[in-house]
């Protein structure tokens, strides 16, 4: 992974780490499951951001943006796996969820999605239709 890439990660997860208090209550000011669920989430995240970090990425100077795995401002490469189409999408905050190809982190895509390991096929149900991908690819957008 290239320097810049790494520190922006880096820097993603620190503001992450912050904010997770200011985020729960932002999205979800009332004491419910889907808090209590995306509470679980950001731990998760940020477990599994944190070990990239500290033992997974090589940093050099002819680096890459690639990512082992689905994570918020990453840009996704999907297999449709019934038309064997490509699609590319953002992984986005909702206040970020701005861009057609743009996909929230509280959609059933996104959910889907985030944190899965390139390679993964994942299967969502949207508008009562179940639809499978496979991730061919993960960049950090940043």
């Amino acid at each position: 992974m290239s320097r810049p890439v790494f520190e922006n990660l880096l820097m993603h997860l620190v503001n992450i780490e912050q904010d997770q208090d200011n985020l729960i209550d932002e999205y979800f000011p009332e004491q419910t499951m889907e808090r209590y669920q995306f509470k679980n989430m950001l731990d998760n995240y940020i477990s599994k951001m944190d070990y990239l970090i500290r033992y997974n990425i090589g940093v050099g100077e002819k680096g890459d943006n690639q990512l082992p795995f689905v994570v918020i401002n990453s840009t996704v490469d999907l297999l449709d796996m019934r038309t064997r189409k490509t699609h590319t999408y953002r992984m986005v905050t909702p206040d970020n969820n701005k861009k057609a190809h743009d996909v929230s982190i509280f959609s059933a895509l996104g959910k889907a999605l985030l944190l899965q390991e390139v390679g993964t096929v994942v299967t969502v149900r949207i508008l009562g239709n179940r639809l499978r991908y496979k991730i061919r690819s993960v960049r950090f957008a940043g």
